[in-house]
Formats: structure tokens, sequence, C-alpha cells
């Protein structure tokens, strides 16, 4: 059975581990569904031009899912703070050929977060 999980607006992420170049990076990742969606999308309907409405609800979403990061930087002395712009930058990283994009890992974390598969027993008589 799957159980979709009540999501507010104030969820805490959990964290998780990916390799990404051979570094281990840590993203902090809070659940998403449709109602997340949906009030993102509600705060920016006051742009009117379709294109930079989108453009910012993806960069809230994008800043919604992932709450916090480690691991990334600009050197070892400097890492880059969780600001929107560098959530974007890491989000936008390439990859090595043939792996997950980071985008696409954060997201389907973000799914599972909001997902519970509960297996339930078959009682046979």
């Amino acid at each position: 059975m799957l159980i979709i999980k009540k999501i507010g607006a104030d969820n805490e992420g959990t964290w998780f581990e990916k390799m990404v170049w051979g570094a281990k990076l840590r993203f902090k990742i809070r659940p998403r569904n449709d109602e997340v969606i949906k009030n993102i999308r509600k705060k920016f309907k006051h742009i009117r031009g379709e294109v930079e409405r989108e453009a910012a609800i993806l960069r809230a979403f994008k800043d919604y899912i992932l709450e916090d990061f480690e691991g990334v930087g600009d050197a070892p002395d400097k890492p880059w703070a969780p600001t929107s712009e560098n959530k974007d930058r890491l989000l936008s990283l390439d990859v090595p050929f043939g792996e997950q994009p980071v985008y696409a890992w954060v997201i389907d974390r973000a799914n599972e977060l909001a997902i519970d598969v509960i297996e339930e027993e078959t009682k046979n008589s």
C-alpha cells in the first residue's frame, strides 16, 4: 500500500550522501508532493510573463527541495553557502556520462520522502 504523507511548508529535510566525481557530497532534502508545488506556484501567480513566472517557480522549488548541502565549493577552504544561486549551480552540476544527474537524484529522494510503502501481510486461511 502506498501512503502519501501530509507535507507542510515547514518540513525539515533528511540528509543523504552521493558520490559525484569521486567526492562525497551531502544533501539535506525535503519531501515533495503536489501540495508543495501548488503552494509554491501560488506565490508567483502575480508575475504576468509566463517565462519569468515559471523560472521563479523553478528556482523557488529547487530552493525548497534542497534545504542544505555540504562538500562542494570553489576551493577546500571556500565551501559554497546554501544560497538559492548555489543550490541551482549544484543541481545543474555536470556528472560523468552514465550517472544520474544531481537534480534528478535529488527529486527522486524528495519523492521517496513523501511516500511510505507498507507491505500488507496476506493471510492464507
